[in-house]
């Protein structure tokens, strides 16, 4: 009898917090920037170790925040979601951009599409993906070097990568750090 109670007095306290009956979600969505609406009227957020992203929908309000907001950049959205409702709506938003204007970084490559950008994943900090810089004004051209490095690295490899940030984290070095030989091949504890 005390859990049908409970049951009925939850019930009765959810109509009463939203009277129409219906019940919010609410959340915060931290991750890479994948896509936006050309209106800026949804952002489409993938969350760190997600393969997929999810879309949340901004509301008039936030237009023109999210006009400042570029892919691929890490954001913050607040959001909630009212039942029935196919996709959350942004509540706040939020450009996590790095603090310095330029830095390097060693990490774990965890991601890459070709010569158009890389993810690397720092041990302590942020996955953070890094595009090739533009490089010649109005009439130039992607980083050729950049470009050469990203398609060359290897997921699951250890780098470290110079960069700097424009509106985007672009990328202006990258080494592959070569793997600790353990000069101990036998395992007794010395060198073989």
């Amino acid at each position: 009898m005390k859990k049908n109670t409970f049951i009925s007095l939850l019930a009765l306290f959810s109509l009463l917090v939203f009277p129409s009956g219906l019940k919010a979600e609410t959340g915060i969505t931290e991750g890479i920037l994948v896509g936006k609406g050309a209106n800026n009227d949804w952002l489409d957020i993938r969350p760190d170790g997600n393969a997929t992203a999810g879309e949340i929908l901004v509301p008039n309000e936030l237009v023109n925040d999210v006009s400042h907001l570029y892919t691929p950049n890490r954001v913050r959205v607040e959001w909630s979601k009212a039942e029935g409702a196919n996709h959350p709506t942004a509540t706040g938003v939020q450009n996590l951009r790095p603090a310095e204007n330029q830095g390097s970084v060693t990490g774990k490559v965890v991601g890459k599409d070709d010569d158009n950008w890389i993810e690397i994943k720092q041990a302590e900090g942020p996955l953070r993906r890094y595009q090739p810089r533009w490089i010649g004004g109005n009439t130039g051209g992607l980083d050729q070097v950049a470009k050469e490095l990203i398609r060359e690295a290897e997921v699951g490899s250890d780098v470290n990568a110079t960069w700097e940030y424009d509106e985007r984290i672009r990328l202006v070095s990258l080494v592959k750090l070569e793997e600790e030989i353990n000069p101990d091949l036998d395992g007794d504890g010395f060198t073989n």
